[in-house]
């Protein structure tokens, strides 16, 4: 039984984003995104084989996480 099983998203295969268009999405090189998965940061991705894909979903909730409000508590 895999792991990840207990916890897992449901993923509509034409939300998916290759690592080009996800870069492209974020404003970012391949090469960040591929450090970030090496750091265990960034968005929740798919990894289909050797093959890596980003949900738009995932890559919007990340985004949610990195609002940073001027004068909060850090």
């Amino acid at each position: 039984m895999n792991s990840n099983q207990g916890n897992v998203a449901s993923v509509d295969p034409s939300e998916l984003l290759d690592c080009g268009e996800a870069a492209k999405l974020l404003r970012q090189e391949m090469q960040t995104l591929a450090a970030w998965r090496c750091k265990g940061r960034g968005p929740e991705y798919v990894k289909i084989g050797r093959s890596v894909f980003y949900r738009r979903g995932a890559i919007s909730s990340w985004l949610a996480q990195q609002v940073v409000k001027p004068g909060a508590a850090a």
